[in-house]
């Protein structure tokens, strides 16, 4: 499956970079195994190259990091934003330790995809066992779907359609597919399918047509992804159809009154869907915006939780409770700002940029599925998100410069 360059390095730090993407679905212990051999590795060729560098690509991260530390200096709840910084520690440390080691090379960035998508379908696999298992027992069907499907390490659906997403777009964007890369894909498909998250569904089907739109692909790639597309939204549509978890999410979201979440000033005995809950979510971030005097610099990292509880007590949904913005512009505009809403969106807009520029496929999709996926869900509130995001901003941007896997005929550029 892999090529022969077992013995080359480049070769092996994509296999331990794809590694590390897969480590974090068990979680942090094994993330954070992880995270210490980045650190030794790094310092390794800090002694090599008897230098410390670090790249300029990574200052939007490094920005949004500091600023969050200087928000300890106001923050409403200052052991809440203690505990916030440690989390967010993984901007500072992934960006200066991925910025030591030697750039890889085009003909190795697919292999970080195809052991990501190995870790994945290892974890698949698994679910599916203790899916078909419980079955068994009570015959409900919601097990092989969304929350169920992704019980084992407590892990959200949401999250490991993220990660399945990212592998996918990548496989299915490989310049040179072999017959394991179109196994892959199939199986892909089926699980980011069967973890039921609208919003990665639909992001990652904008994302290709996106891409063979905007990138100039082979007349045999186009034909590929056309209808792997089409197998997707086909076999999509026949779970809508029939009698599914899937078809009743989508269900339970047609019957709800979105008006009513903006007008309603009491909702004790509503019916919250993902959809309603995250727009009540949205209106309290508006009021709390305008009534607590958040402004440039905002509550301060991670110290808004408290405030939100108590505006679901308000709203007659205490259930509620722990539960955070699901809107990471939100969630980042109260905790840190306007400037750190201005900092948030400089760190997707330039490696947006930077990736159309560099006809860099990868980073588009990565950047892309961050730009959607915040609207939806406050992925740098979570470690595991936190760490997602960096270590893929990280290693994409120092992936060679130029193109990845477009037209032959496009020069590379920086």
């Amino acid at each position: 499956m892999f090529r022969r360059e077992s013995t080359n390095i480049n070769f092996l730090l994509a296999i331990f970079y794809g590694l590390f993407l897969g480590s974090l679905i068990p979680g942090f212990a094994l993330s954070n195994v992880m995270l210490i051999l980045l650190g030794i590795g790094s310092i390794y060729f800090c002694v090599k190259n008897k230098k410390i560098k670090y790249d300029k690509n990574y200052i939007p991260l490094l920005l949004y990091f500091l600023w969050a530390v200087l928000s300890l200096f106001w923050t409403i709840d200052e052991h809440q934003t203690v505990k916030g910084i440690s989390k967010l520690i993984g901007f500072c440390l992934i960006p200066l330790f991925i910025s030591q080691y030697p750039t890889i090379k085009k003909e190795n960035i697919f292999i970080i995809f195809r052991t990501l998508s190995l870790c994945l379908l290892i974890y698949f696999g698994v679910s599916i066992i203790k899916a078909y298992k419980l079955y068994s027992l009570d015959h409900n069907i919601d097990h092989f779907f969304y929350h169920d499907l992704s019980l084992i390490f407590e892990n959200n659906a949401i999250y490991i359609s993220v990660f399945t997403s990212f592998a996918l777009l990548g496989s299915i964007n490989l310049a040179k597919k072999n017959i394991y890369d179109y196994i892959i894909i199939l199986f892909l498909l089926i699980y980011l399918i069967l973890l039921s998250s609208k919003n990665i569904i639909f992001t990652t089907f904008l994302i290709q047509l996106l891409i063979i739109i905007f990138f100039n692909k082979t007349r045999k790639q186009k034909l590929f992804i056309i209808i792997s597309l089409l197998v997707t939204a086909i076999f999509f549509i026949t779970l809508i159809f029939l009698d599914s978890p899937l078809k009743n999410r989508y269900l339970e979201e047609n019957k709800s009154n979105y008006k009513q979440i903006f007008k309603d000033n009491s909702f004790k005995d509503y019916y919250f869907g993902g959809t309603t809950l995250r727009l009540l979510e949205f209106r309290i971030g508006i009021e709390m915006f305008s009534k607590e005097n958040i402004g440039i610099k905002g509550l301060g990292l991670s110290s808004a939780q408290k405030l939100l509880d108590d505006y679901y007590n308000h709203y007659e949904v205490p259930r509620y409770k722990t539960y955070n913005f699901h809107n990471q512009y939100m969630q980042t505009c109260i905790e840190l700002g306007i400037i750190g809403g201005i900092l948030l969106f400089i760190m997707l807009i330039y490696p947006l940029v930077k990736s159309i520029k560099r006809h860099n496929l990868f980073l588009f999709s990565f950047v892309i599925i961050m730009i959607l996926l915040f609207f939806t869900e406050s992925f740098l509130n979570r470690q595991k998100g936190i760490l997602f995001f960096t270590f893929a901003y990280s290693i994409l941007f120092k992936s060679q410069k130029g193109i990845l896997n477009v037209d032959k005929k496009i020069k590379n550029e920086v």
